[in-house]
């Protein structure tokens, strides 16, 4: 074996090795990537659900500005979240907060009801570290 066969398998082994390093990176980032706002989607997946609980169980004397860290952490979820979901976001604040003009019983009653079913709709149905 020449010494010039030797330098080419060793350069094609040192090429593989580079490939495959430069993969496993690439893995570990993307995995990186998709966990880094976990703490973030927990806490709102929280606070929708408590939302929910609270407006089901007072809804007659509901409130947002008495869950003003709730709505906090709905709306700087616009970073970690798609368009679509932090829209939905927004429209439930805004029915929140029209639901606190005062209206008659009966259209109270088919507002909450309304609001209510968006609510359910923003709750996490997935893993989050998906």
């Amino acid at each position: 074996m020449s010494a010039e066969t030797l330098q080419i398998i060793l350069s094609l082994v040192s090429v593989s090795a580079a490939c495959t390093s430069a993969y496993f990176a690439y893995v570990a980032i993307k995995a990186s990537k998709k966990n880094a706002f976990l703490k973030e989607r927990h806490k709102l997946a929280l606070a929708a659900k408590d939302l929910y609980i609270a407006f089901n169980r007072e809804w007659q004397y509901f409130r947002i500005d008495n869950h003003q860290d709730k709505w906090k952490i709905l709306m700087s979820s616009e970073y970690f979240v798609s368009a679509e979901l932090y829209a939905s976001f927004q429209e439930v604040i805004i029915e929140l907060r029209n639901f606190d003009v005062e209206l008659k019983f009966s259209e109270k009653d088919e507002k909450a009801h309304k609001i209510s079913k968006m609510l359910e709709n923003i709750q996490c149905d997935k893993r989050l570290d998906e």
